[in-house]
């Protein structure tokens, strides 16, 4: 995985979708003097890949599984947690 400043990836973003699709080689895009890690550019195959498999649960990952109902709601505080 390559990390780019979000300088160089603007200047080289044609360039860098081509080695995403044609290589899928995957990308960190930093930002700002300390090069805070803000994003993650990877092949949309892989990302289909990981979007239907779901998040692993950790330890649980074999032995449990969550679903939310399409009707909820997370209120404001508890999205602070």
């Amino acid at each position: 995985m390559h990390s780019l400043h979000v300088a160089e990836f603007k200047a080289n973003l044609s360039s860098i979708l081509a080695e995403v699709k044609t290589k899928g080689e995957e990308y960190i895009v930093e930002f700002g003097r300390n090069h805070e890690k803000v994003a993650v550019l990877i092949p949309y195959e892989k990302y289909q890949q990981q979007f239907q498999q779901g998040i692993k649960l950790g330890l649980f990952a074999d032995t449990a599984s969550v679903e939310f109902k399409p009707d909820f709601k997370m209120t404001d505080k508890q999205d602070q947690l």
